[in-house]
């Protein structure tokens, strides 16, 4: 795995200690990437990797987008209802950030 992602598994237990399995943790880094992907770059989504090295395109400061799921999927995993959905609205608009930001570049107006 990258180190990128490595760091954000680490903070994400920092922030969420839990007890979930990091191959799980690692597979919605994966989940969050194709998201991004797919929604915001065009990928055809049979063609993602779902195995190997979890490869984050997202550059800063965009990248808390990871971030804020990782914390979603945990919080839904453990049941925490209130977290998660405070987790989801910040993936949201971090997400809208990052897809915002790629229009404004393919616009010409970064």
């Amino acid at each position: 795995m990258l180190s990128v992602a490595t760091e954000l598994l680490r903070l994400a237990d920092h922030i969420r200690p839990n007890d979930v399995d990091a191959t799980l943790k690692e597979r919605w880094l994966r989940e969050a990437e194709g998201t991004v992907q797919v929604e915001v770059m065009g990928a055809d989504p049979s063609a993602l990797f779902t195995d190997g090295d979890v490869s984050l395109s997202v550059p800063v400061p965009y990248d808390r987008l990871y971030l804020w799921y990782l914390c979603a999927m945990i919080d839904l995993t453990q049941g925490d209802a209130e977290l998660y959905r405070n987790d989801v609205a910040a993936y949201n608009a971090a997400f809208q950030d990052y897809a915002k930001w790629v229009l404004r570049g393919r616009n010409g107006a970064r």
